[in-house]
């Protein structure tokens, strides 16, 4: 469990039942302008991170749009809505399932209500925002003003962001359409609309904007989801806990929180999230040590496909320099599990035991199917198990650029 969540736990126990008057100034970690389907993503993935959050909306929040299409095989914050909304209806949402703006709006107060650590203002008009020292102070059209350590601009105009005299970039923040050569894949934190840009995540430095710890959710050149904005929320949320600035957000912690909340951060259309190695496998993806393969309309993990040191070795020695050395002497257009095994107890410093200790993990730690063999043609699905179990590429950090950490 990272830090970010551990400590999450403590202040989960803390209920915020703030309002504010006339003239009063309040303290919080995190604002989030916009009570729209983002601004309610962002909002309650803060609050969920463990810090005090205010949500701030011109309107009565009478109505809250929801796009159809992020009804479907939604993850996270939408998975949650999904199933709220499936216990008020009494049956399943259907695909592309339209939701009446003030059913969506009733859904989301109602959900807000019970979040820890949220607080909700209506009808607030946000006059100006700025920079004071380490804190965003807002100032609100009845006087009263809102101290923060991070801000969630939740439009898609950037509205509150040029309010505050900031920028944003989107060509120089969003991913290319080019497949991996953009390293900015590895932090990705969000399922991306767009099917054209593979590997399809969002990164993480296309949240931010020209101003410290504010935070946009989405660009225009690849849309704006839920998915997205609930990072934003945990990226502001980090910002917060840690007392720290967007420059030196860590990618891994927030993608690793996301994670623990139920977000899928890169699709594989061929593996769901109920999968039993999802995670491993959405982490193998992240890392790049495996890619996936383009099709016309769909990406593909293809997890019974095989390896070949080939497709291994250039990544393996940028996560691992020792590896080198072992690739060396070997090379195989299909290698077996004791190939991996080798190469893991050579960057690993590992001995003998580690065989004895996947034959007997095999099917019930490590929920791998079939008899273990150590002649057994290694397919991708057992190497991402295997490494992520053994060596845990995914814990090497990487930074805003994805360049590796060291």
């Amino acid at each position: 469990m990272n830090k970010l969540l551990q400590v999450s736990l403590l202040f989960l126990l803390i209920v915020s039942t703030s309002t504010v008057t006339v003239g009063q100034t309040i303290k919080a970690g995190v604002l989030v302008v916009g009570a729209n389907s983002y601004g309610f993503s962002a909002a309650i993935q803060s609050a969920h991170s463990g810090v005090k959050t205010i949500m701030v909306d011109e309107g009565s929040i009478s109505e809250v749009n929801i796009d159809a299409q992020e009804m479907t095989g939604g993850s996270g914050i939408i998975k949650t809505l999904i199933e709220r909304i499936e216990k008020v209806q009494r049956f399943p949402v259907k695909k592309d399932q339209p939701i009446a703006p003030s059913f969506a709006a009733t859904i989301f107060n109602a959900w807000a209500d019970t979040v820890k650590n949220l607080t909700v203002l209506k009808s607030k008009k946000i006059t100006r925002i700025e920079r004071d020292g380490k804190y965003w102070k807002t100032t609100l059209s009845d006087n009263s003003l809102i101290r923060t350590e991070a801000v969630v601009d939740a439009s898609k105009d950037y509205k509150t962001l040029m309010t505050a005299n900031g920028k944003y970039y989107p060509d120089s923040n969003r991913l290319s359409d080019t497949a991996y050569k953009d390293k900015r894949f590895r932090t990705g934190v969000a399922i991306i609309n767009k099917s054209s840009v593979k590997p399809s995540t969002y990164p993480l430095k296309a949240l931010t904007s020209s101003k410290d710890n504010f935070f946009v959710c989405g660009n225009r050149q690849l849309g704006f989801n839920m998915t997205q904005a609930q990072a934003a929320g945990a990226a502001a949320a980090f910002c917060s806990f840690f007392k720290t600035d967007q420059r030196k957000l860590n990618v891994r912690t927030i993608q690793n929180e996301l994670t623990n909340y139920g977000a899928r951060l890169l699709s594989f259309d061929d593996i769901g999230s109920t999968d039993a190695h999802f995670i491993a496998i959405q982490s193998m993806g992240l890392t790049g040590l495996l890619k996936g393969a383009s099709g016309a309309s769909e990406f593909l993990y293809m997890p019974d496909s095989t390896v070949s040191t080939t497709e291994i070795r250039d990544t393996m020695k940028e996560y691992f320099s020792r590896s080198q050395i072992w690739f060396l002497d070997k090379s195989s257009s299909r290698m077996t599990v004791k190939d991996l095994l080798s190469l893991i107890k050579f960057v690993a410093y590992r001995g003998k035991e580690l065989d004895s200790e996947v034959a007997k993990a095999w099917n019930s730690t490590l929920k791998l199917s079939g008899v273990f063999s150590q002649d057994l043609v290694l397919t991708r699905r057992q190497f991402a198990v295997l490494l992520n179990t053994y060596i845990q590429p995914f814990k090497v950090s990487v930074d805003l650029d994805g360049k590796l950490k060291r």
